[in-house]
């Protein structure tokens, strides 16, 4: 479920920002 919501902010934004993904990483 992580995956797929990360998969679909990744396509929403279209370019993952670094702040996005230390956040991802934070929340998982």
């Amino acid at each position: 479920m992580k995956i797929e919501l990360k998969l679909y902010i990744m396509i929403n934004v279209g370019m993952t920002p670094p702040i996005l993904v230390i956040i991802n990483m934070r929340v998982s």
